[in-house]
């Protein structure tokens, strides 16, 4: 009888502490023309699984955007996320809205198994018809089995393994569509930034090395880049020479510090936090992390950033960083590989017809929208909003 009092006294101080967590923002404040249709919180008491999904925006489509596991995640990142999944897909003329969904737990201290079926359970009378899942942060091709898996619908997610006719992110779509991104803009742009037009020989720091991290160094040093740095969730690792990305790839995703890139020699090894300092030309954030901030930017070296994924730059430090100079590519420039990827899955494409398509599509999209960045001396995420709610608008008229 006490077990079962403790049980309830702690399903309730759980449930309690879930609506502080979910109260920190007040949804109603995310409201505008745009969106979001729906905000749905649920929660798992026996498993205490607290999870979100915004669908922001469908005029074009069913949303579509990543399943996020963190223990810090907030309604206010899940929305931003999904509102910028709304304008990239809306840039890249896809028939896809914006959406994303997160669940609020440390991806090495849970069983994402357990977590992520009870997540799908709760959430699938919203998929397919008004949200398809893609991977993001703590959640790769095994996670998105188990997801379409429970809720029995293959069409639910993209992602998926290939025995299960998917196009899993683990081949590198999501990061060589960032890397594509970035040498579009950079031939573009280069003396704008006094950098080289071409990649070859520029120093890049990468903060972040799971999958999509670890594909844009492999990018970007077959296009000659050096890397001299790269962080995970424990330590950063700098080298001036260069790192030399095939040996410390078997790093990649570590779950466990014993397994992080720390382990890497020859490199000097940093706090993580500390590569915002590295001396670098070009810097990439992609791990889901805030490493630019207004607090930061002035010990940031690089003349170009690159967001690689879940809008790492507030849009304060972004205006700071534009003030000072420094070049910055959106994630809402550097995720249209993902969507593109995401609608070749539902389409039944190929693997090297899905490389194909994104190489196409991201060059043609950030081709357009530097150019006319730099033409019209506005900032590069402003100008892909703009043509963004402009096709989205065009839908609403149509409706």
């Amino acid at each position: 009888m006490a077990q079962m009092t403790n049980i309830k006294a702690n399903n309730e101080f759980n449930h309690a502490k879930l609506i502080e967590i979910f109260s920190e923002i007040n949804v109603s404040a995310f409201l505008d023309k745009w969106g979001p249709e729906k905000v749905v919180q649920v929660y798992d008491p026996d498993i205490n699984m607290q999870g979100i999904l915004v669908i922001d925006n469908t005029v074009l489509g069913p949303g579509n955007g990543g399943i996020k596991i963190s223990p810090t995640i907030t309604p206010r990142e899940v929305f931003q996320s999904a509102r910028t999944r709304t304008w990239t897909c809306a840039l890249a003329n896809l028939p896809f809205g914006g959406a994303k969904s997160g669940i609020r737990a440390d991806p090495f201290k849970v069983d994402k198994t357990q977590y992520i079926r009870s997540f799908a359970k709760r959430i699938s009378p919203y998929v397919s018809e008004q949200y398809i899942a893609t991977p993001d942060i703590g959640v790769g091709q095994e996670e998105i089995a188990e997801f379409v898996e429970e809720i029995v619908d293959r069409r639910g997610a993209t992602g998926k393994p290939e025995k299960m006719d998917g196009i899993p992110q683990e081949l590198g779509t999501t990061g060589f569509g960032v890397g594509v991104a970035i040498e579009v803009s950079l031939n573009i742009a280069h003396s704008l930034i006094s950098l080289p037009k071409n990649i070859y020989d520029i120093k890049v720091a990468i903060q972040g090395f799971e999958n999509v991290d670890s594909t844009i160094a492999k990018y970007l040093t077959s296009k000659g880049a050096k890397i001299v740095a790269i962080s995970d969730y424990w330590s950063t690792i700098y080298s001036q020479d260069g790192i030399e990305i095939e040996s410390v790839l078997k790093y990649s995703g570590a779950v466990t510090k014993k397994h992080s890139v720390k382990n890497y020699k020859p490199a000097t090894i940093l706090p993580k936090e500390d590569i915002i300092k590295v001396d670098c030309d070009i810097f990439v954030s992609a791990s889901g992390r805030n490493a630019i901030t207004e607090e930061t930017t002035n010990l940031l070296k690089a003349k170009y950033v690159a967001e690689g994924i879940d809008n790492p730059i507030t849009p304060t430090t972004d205006q700071l960083l534009y003030q000072k100079g420094v070049f910055v590519l959106p994630n809402i420039l550097t995720d249209i590989g993902s969507a593109v990827s995401s609608y070749a899955e539902c389409n039944r494409k190929g693997v090297e017809t899905t490389f194909t398509s994104i190489e196409s599509r991201v060059k043609e999209v950030t081709e357009l929208v530097v150019q006319r960045s730099l033409e019209t001396n506005i900032p590069i995420r402003r100008v892909a909003k703009e043509i963004a709610k402009e096709r989205i608008l065009d839908a609403m008229e149509e409706e």
